[in-house]
């Protein structure tokens, strides 16, 4: 049997940590929602079409990320994830 192979048998150790695991995915994620919640009240909630049309008013303004995630309760990543994706639909549309 070659070097760091598992032979018969041996496997089954090995799937049941990963059924373990999957089981309970809470703890595969690198990050917890209620805890990113505490400081960024709106992370990883949906979009209201309301939310949606404040933050193209604002860009539009020309307010800055930094600005728009804090009246908006989102991190500025998810500012700049939705303005791409406002801008890819309206590509689509023209």
């Amino acid at each position: 049997m070659g070097k760091g192979r598992l032979g018969p048998g041996r496997w089954e150790p090995v799937r049941a940590q990963i059924r373990i695991k999957l089981e309970n995915n809470s703890k595969l994620r690198a990050y917890d929602v209620a805890e990113i919640r505490k400081t960024v009240p709106k992370a990883y909630a949906p979009w209201t079409a309301g939310e949606e049309a404040a933050l193209r008013k604002m860009k539009k303004e020309g307010m800055a990320v930094e600005e728009i995630a804090g009246k908006l309760n989102r991190n500025t990543g998810a500012i700049r994830s939705r303005l791409l994706k406002l801008e890819s639909e309206f590509r689509k549309k023209s």
